[in-house]
């Protein structure tokens, strides 16, 4: 399983703009940005099927509020595909 140390690695290596998927928590975010990213897509993607799961929207405020001016969030709903339709 990645860990942020891995993150971090990608972000040295990689050099250019880096996202991270799949935040649904402020900690997480802030652990993103630490860790080198530029943005962070606030997706519920394979967990919305579960039972008391948030749904990304709700979790959106909080994460644009730990993630602050150090990077950019971006919230992504729905199947793969149909955003813009």
């Amino acid at each position: 399983m990645p860990t942020w140390d891995d993150v971090r690695w990608l972000r040295e290596e990689w050099g250019g703009p880096s996202m991270v998927k799949g935040i649904m928590h402020p900690d997480d975010a802030r652990r993103a940005v630490d860790a080198g990213a530029s943005a962070i897509s606030v997706s519920d993607h394979g967990g919305n099927n579960l039972d008391g799961t948030p749904v990304s929207i709700r979790a959106l405020p909080a994460i644009a509020e730990a993630v602050g001016d150090q990077g950019c969030c971006r919230r992504r709903s729905g199947p793969a595909g149909t955003a813009g339709r």
